[in-house]
């Protein structure tokens, strides 16, 4: 592979965006492209069917802008969103924050 493909992958797919193989293959990305980003390092599978460039942590903001950006259009709603605005009632205990995630569509896990 010549370095032109590992830069248009860096050009095309920016920090922390997860994709599918549908949006590499728009993109230029055939199979034998993507199994090489992936055996070079330049991709990271997160699960089957589900990459990312190695970087930053992934955070959950990540995660809600990648799926609006394959397609599937979420949101985040409930209670999530009324913490977020700052409206919530009790602080969370613990270090782990809860998302919730609304579609009018079934979304991957």
């Amino acid at each position: 592979m010549s370095s032109e493909n590992t830069k248009s992958l860096e050009q095309c797919l920016p920090d922390g965006q997860l994709v599918n193989r549908a949006w590499l293959k728009e993109r230029g990305f055939n199979r034998p492209r993507v199994d090489y980003a992936l055996r070079a390092g330049k991709l990271v599978a997160l699960t089957q069917g589900i990459y990312r460039r190695p970087g930053p942590a992934l955070k959950w903001e990540h995660v809600v802008f990648s799926l609006n950006e394959m397609g599937y259009p979420v949101h985040v709603g409930g209670r999530s969103a009324l913490e977020l605005q700052g409206l919530a009632h009790y602080l969370p205990l613990g270090g782990t924050q809860r998302i919730d995630l609304y579609s009018s569509v079934k979304i991957p896990a």
